[in-house]
């Protein structure tokens, strides 16, 4: 069954592991702070810890997060 989340403006699915997955989207600072800072993922933060230890981010580049779910 399909469900409206007027937290994240889509659709999802009502299965238990749904409702496990956004209970802690909901829930971490991090996705949070991304929302505020017009991030488009909390993976931003993981990118600039990165950078900022090994400087492999040349200023104004454009980064491109393909992303991956662990499992």
């Amino acid at each position: 069954m399909f469900k409206y989340n007027k937290y994240y403006q889509q659709f999802y699915y009502t299965t238990t592991s749904s409702k496990q997955w956004l209970a802690r989207q909901i829930r971490d600072k991090y996705v949070k702070k991304a929302a505020q800072e017009n991030f488009r993922a909390r993976s931003a933060y993981k990118l600039q810890e990165l950078d900022n230890k090994y400087n492999f981010i040349i200023p104004n580049s454009v980064i491109i997060d393909c992303g991956a779910s662990p499992g």
